[in-house]
């Protein structure tokens, strides 16, 4: 049944079959838990991408190179950095204040993280198209 929503939308309401309502709603959460594994797999690709670029002294910088994802009120995010808590010896400061250091005052290897999401970025739509395209 559709029903008038506003001047210009109409909103779908479904009303009867509870078995249809749950199969829907089973459907929407694979949905969700497929685009959400999605997108973790796409914040693991630029992460790969973009060891390269990082700058390397000790080695540390790369290694703690992070993929984290969770929901943030009703959104899915997945942020993609460099930096923990760890001390670095070489820099006399923690690894998250070296990364952002590094990130945007290297002269050579500057903004490795944003220029490898720059280059992904146009792919990144094909890609998560792709890996939902057998629950259609």
């Amino acid at each position: 049944m559709l029903k008038k929503w506003s001047k210009n939308g109409y909103r779908l309401e479904m009303y009867g079959d509870k078995k249809v309502a749950l199969r829907l709603g089973a459907l929407r959460k694979m949905y969700e838990k497929k685009f959400n594994k999605a997108l973790e797999e796409e914040g693991k690709l630029i992460l790969k991408s973009s060891k390269p670029r990082v700058p390397y002294d000790t080695g540390s910088l790369q290694k703690s190179g992070r993929v984290q994802s969770g929901k943030e009120g009703t959104n899915y995010v997945v942020a993609v950095g460099y930096g923990n808590e760890t001390y670095n010896k070489v820099s006399k400061a923690t690894t998250d204040k070296y990364a952002r250091y590094q990130h945007e005052t290297n002269p050579n290897k500057n903004k490795y993280l944003e220029k490898t999401f720059s280059e992904l970025e146009g792919g990144m739509t094909q890609r998560i198209k792709m890996k939902l395209k057998d629950l259609k």
